[in-house]
């Protein structure tokens, strides 16, 4: 907040001012070249004029420490040391702006993220989605929409060993600093990450000779990278959007920045689960997609497994499948089975699908 400048005189302007009005006052003064005594005397008096101009401006400690008081509502803010009272105040009024009551989506977005804070050490991210009421039981993930009720979802920082989970005693702590402050008839339901389990394959048409083991790593990492759901990853700065649809010109978009690989192609969703030790196997299989694949007793559905519910696939005009829906509160892991991966670096051998 800007300061006002309540008198902008300077010491020039002071001794401009003064000269102006000698001849007014004291005709008979007629010298007033600097080396008059009378002349020294005004510089003088305008120096120090100046000054109290100066400290008419600032902001005493007195002053500092009745606003602090006030913001504070208790106290008269002795307890602060003078040069403390600058930092004291910046943090009182960060504080007076958090929300202290969770009535918008952003207001729980908000307390959650504080909670997160002081629980992880770090917030992570959070989602709140209105409406309706999301609960993990094991796996499976139930669903139900209810007007008054708000699902808060929970993405703790990144855990160096790897694990994504987040356990129900570690949520504790955030869903009781979000209840009280919630409405009366709001109902608030606090749950970890959900990520929806998607395998591909692919091609790659590479101008660099790797092993197969050092092509399948490096494409899992740019995978990782690229869907991470944490704000840290270097492809996307604030993490995998919740919601975002993928589409299959993002898995391309990610692979195609590996060093060597020159194009990608025969790219193609084979199964998808909301657990990963599923696409492994067969039971996620997406199913029949035409033109790709459609093998009898294996892929005789039309669409995904009916535990993630309708209307997931998007399809191109030609039945080809081309994206996969997420939902508000999902976010999504792509990995790529080693099966999966065909790495073409002789283009005259190659015989697979034309770009």
């Amino acid at each position: 907040m800007p300061l006002v400048d309540l008198d902008d005189r300077s010491f020039d302007s002071l001794i401009d001012e003064a000269r102006s009005v000698i001849s007014i006052h004291t005709p008979t003064w007629s010298d007033h070249n600097a080396s008059d005594p009378g002349i020294t005397l005004v510089e003088l008096l305008a120096w120090v004029s100046e000054q109290l101009l100066y400290r008419l401006n600032l902001v005493g400690v007195g002053s500092k420490r009745a606003f602090l008081s006030l913001l504070r509502g208790t106290g008269d803010g002795t307890d602060v040391s003078i040069d403390g009272l600058d930092e004291a105040i910046r943090r009182e009024v960060v504080e007076l702006g958090r929300p202290r009551r969770a009535v918008t989506p952003d207001d729980f977005e908000q307390i959650a993220l504080d909670a997160s804070r002081a629980v992880f050490g770090d917030a992570g991210r959070v989602r709140c989605i209105a409406g309706i009421r999301v609960e993990q039981v094991g796996s499976d993930v139930h669903v139900e929409r209810r007007s008054s009720d708000f699902t808060v979802v929970v993405v703790p920082p990144r855990d160096p060993t790897g694990a994504t989970d987040v356990s129900d005693a570690a949520l504790a702590p955030i869903r009781a600093r979000i209840a009280p402050a919630c409405l009366l008839g709001s109902r608030v339901h606090v749950v970890g990450m959900i990520r929806v389990v998607l395998a591909v394959q692919a091609t790659l048409h590479a101008s660099e000779h790797r092993s197969d083991t050092e092509w399948l790593g490096l494409c899992r990492a740019a995978l990782a990278d690229r869907f991470s759901p944490w704000p840290s990853s270097a492809a996307n700065a604030a993490g995998w959007p919740f919601g975002r649809p993928l589409y299959l010109a993002d898995v391309v978009a990610a692979l195609e920045v590996i060093t060597g690989v020159e194009e990608v192609s025969d790219l193609r969703l084979t199964q998808a689960s909301m657990r990963a030790d599923q696409v492994e196997g067969s039971e996620a299989l997406i199913g029949i997609q035409l033109g790709v694949v459609s093998t009898i007793g294996a892929t005789t559905r039309f669409g995904a497994l009916s535990t993630l519910g309708p209307d997931r696939l998007f399809r191109a005009s030609d039945g080809r499948l081309t994206g996969f829906s997420l939902r508000p509160y999902e976010l999504v892991e792509v990995v790529l089975p080693e099966s999966g991966l065909r790495v073409v670096t002789d283009r005259a051998s190659d015989t697979g699908d034309l770009p």
